[in-house]
């Protein structure tokens, strides 16, 4: 399953000093990507010397180790459309993206403590 990254769960897990692998997920072989909209989010928050920015290159840096996926504009709706697919689930922290996506019936991958939890899409 092609498991598209947000910025809220990338920066959440380079803070934490996690991998994927860390994270147990009972749904099979993951194949995660980046969204080139993700990677421009984190590299505008890595420069925007805020609070947030050391996390952020950080994530930019775990970034490098995976692959991409096309998608331009705002990070939020290029995760929101590519949800339409069964064949792809959103890991995601932002509560508004997770609520949006399991309204039209998407299948999401979010964090409790540190333990990664499917949401959505009857759980698979």
């Amino acid at each position: 399953m092609l498991v598209l990254l947000d910025a809220s769960f990338l920066m959440h897990i380079a803070k934490a000093g996690m991998t994927l692998d860390d994270l147990e997920v009972s749904t099979g072989i993951l194949e995660p990507r980046v969204p080139e909209a993700v990677l421009n989010e984190l590299r505008t928050i890595s420069n925007s010397g805020s609070k947030r920015s050391k996390v952020a290159r950080l994530a930019l840096d775990y970034c490098a180790r995976l692959s991409s996926y096309p998608g331009s504009g705002y990070a939020d709706d290029v995760l929101f459309n590519a949800s339409n697919s069964k064949d792809i689930a959103v890991a995601t922290l932002d509560k508004e993206l997770i609520k949006r996506i399991r309204k039209k019936g998407g299948l999401v991958i979010t964090l409790r403590g540190d333990r990664a939890v499917l949401v959505g899409r009857d759980h698979i």
